[in-house]
């Protein structure tokens, strides 16, 4: 008797033992997956604040084919004055596990603003300098180099899109060229 009940106990805890096994799914596995920065982020409404860019102040000359796009060897580029140290930024977030999106302020020690334009257009501000933290008024240092692209997506003087490690726009606006044409040519 004592061993039928000390067999039924252990396949008792046999089947326990399995039915946990068939019951763990990959759901309830700790989840690795690394979280996504998105690299571009549209902010259509007021557009990303520039005041940092002294657009009136030029620097050196403007030159063209700055960019290794064939799209924009006909841009011309424009080193501008920086009117201050940092450009604050979102950064956009997404931790694949939890399914969420955390947006936080970033900041950029921009060392060079660079305005891009066709036909007398600036269509793109290219900002570049260090990646880093602004704690306060203490800068902590990241030991990166990047740049973020601004640019004016739909002619409003906005810049409304951002491309956080771009040195330079993919492609010149519609925009630029289409309003260059006379009403006959747009028809």
């Amino acid at each position: 008797m004592k061993a039928r009940k000390a067999l039924a106990l252990v396949a008792f805890l046999i089947a326990l033992q399995v039915a946990a096994f068939c019951q763990s799914s990959p759901e309830s596995q700790p989840c690795r997956a690394k979280p996504d920065w998105y690299s571009q982020i549209q902010k259509p409404d007021s557009g990303w604040d520039v005041a940092i860019v002294d657009r009136g102040q030029k620097m050196g000359t403007s030159a063209r084919g700055l960019s290794t796009n064939p799209s924009l060897k006909v841009a011309t580029w424009t080193e501008y004055a920086l009117l201050g140290k940092y450009f604050a930024f979102t950064e956009v977030v997404v931790d694949s596990c939890t399914h969420k999106a955390t947006l936080r302020t970033q900041h950029l020690l921009a060392e060079h603003a660079y305005g891009v334009s066709y036909l007398d257009r600036t269509f793109a501000l290219v900002l570049s300098g260090n990646c880093g933290i602004l704690d306060g008024k203490v800068w902590e240092a990241a030991g990166c180099k990047t740049s973020i692209t601004l640019i004016d997506t739909t002619g409003s003087g906005k810049f409304d899109l951002m491309m956080i490690g771009h040195w330079a726009p993919d492609s010149i606006p519609d925009w630029v060229t289409q309003s260059s044409k006379t009403p006959e040519q747009n028809q």
